[in-house]
């Protein structure tokens, strides 16, 4: 436990201290990098064999991956009809969110490559569920797809809890390294297999804010009191317990209505994410804390995805790539009009974050971090990762 705050809150610190740092003064030990295990069969092999007698041929997709806006609204979410594999995939967040986004650009990509043999039906909102249950019927096969934030994953893997530590990452480039790194982001989404799902990449949900009803926030104190809305996640309800805050674990698609009721004072989530919700409108003051960086795992049915033939494994795989790359630069592209957007109704505050990170909350966090469910090994594979 020494270690684990020694290590990890020296990086923090020392990289909220100073700007634009390009690594930490303080040297992580060696990784140890973590060996999965492997009770259940991984995804089969996704390289297309040469194309066959069948012309199954990789068809072009008509979608510019290099243009960061919106891509479409319920029409666009729709499946494509006559499509041999119609996929449903849920989310909970409304359409217009990054990550329904990002998915219609994943449907066009694999209806380009597969020649309309394949593509997504896509639902909203939480249409199908929350983020725990639609984790649940992708296990059991009762639901193709999700995209989830980190929130509730830490309950069926544990070790994802170590990436949801508090300033843990300082960039979306030093999350990207390590979520894309076999070490770390492979590591943890193999861990899948176990539970009948197959964890394909990370899409962004981004950096979390704190917004309430109440009052301005600029220092950790002035949270003492209120009743905000975190995740279903040890890590994250222990910060902010550790701030004063009544924490209290809700699904997404009741929160809009809980804040506008009075339930709960307020609630925390990345620019995109208060935008796309309208909660702005039942939130007059954000505060750009900016705690946890939010991941996003892509999730399919493991024995769905082996039943596939290589060509349709091949074709999803490369659409999925492209896709969460496409959703992240989205999603960065999209800061400065989502906050601009919230601005002309909420008060939006600019926090000292080497303050925060610093703050006797973080470090109980962190004192606290391996009975929270955080894995030593896998924060020394970041931190060798990111050269700390």
């Amino acid at each position: 436990m020494k270690k684990f705050l020694g290590i990890v809150l020296s990086v923090i610190m020392v990289l909220a201290l100073v700007a634009g740092c390009g690594g930490s003064k303080t040297e992580a030990p060696a990784a140890t990098t973590p060996a999965p295990a492997a009770s259940t069969p991984a995804p089969a092999a996704t390289t297309p064999e040469a194309p066959a007698d069948n012309g199954e041929t990789m068809g072009t997709p008509d979608v510019d991956l290099n243009k960061f806006e919106p891509v479409g609204g319920a029409e666009e979410a729709n499946g494509l009809e006559g499509a041999k594999i119609k996929l449903v995939v849920g989310t909970s967040v409304p359409i217009t969110g990054a990550y329904n986004q990002g998915l219609i650009v994943m449907k066009k990509l694999l209806e380009g490559y597969s020649n309309g043999t394949m593509t997504l039906e896509i639902h909203g909102d939480s249409q199908l569920g929350g983020e725990r249950d639609m984790i649940e019927s992708v296990s059991l096969g009762s639901q193709d797809m999700l995209v989830t934030s980190t929130g509730p994953v830490g309950n069926y893997v544990k070790d994802f809890y170590s990436i949801d530590l508090p300033y843990f990452f300082q960039s979306a480039e030093e999350a990207y390294k390590a979520l894309d790194s076999e070490e770390v982001g492979r590591y943890l989404m193999d861990q899948f297999y176990d539970q009948g799902i197959y964890a394909v990449n990370f899409f962004e949900n981004g950096f979390r804010n704190t917004t309430n009803n109440k009052r301005e926030i600029v220092h950790p104190e002035d949270l003492k009191g209120l009743k905000l809305r975190t995740m279903e996640n040890n890590i994250h309800m222990a910060t902010y317990s550790n701030w004063g805050v009544y924490a209290t674990p809700m699904a997404m698609g009741e929160v809009f209505t809980a804040c506008q009721q009075g339930t709960i004072d307020g609630q925390e989530n990345p620019l995109q994410i208060i935008n796309s919700n309208k909660l702005q409108e039942v939130q007059p003051y954000v505060s750009m804390t900016q705690v946890f960086y939010s991941a996003s795992p892509m999730m399919v049915n493991l024995d769905l995805y082996n039943s596939w033939t290589d060509f349709e494994r091949a074709c999803f795989d490369r659409a999925a790539d492209e896709a969460h790359t496409w959703e992240r630069n989205f999603c960065q592209a999209t800061l400065a009009s989502d906050r601009a957007d919230i601005e002309k109704v909420s008060k939006v505050t600019d926090v000292d974050i080497a303050e925060w990170a610093a703050s006797e909350g973080v470090q109980k966090v962190y004192a606290d971090a391996v009975s929270l469910g955080a894995n030593q090994t896998v924060v020394d594979a970041c931190n060798a990762l990111l050269g700390r």
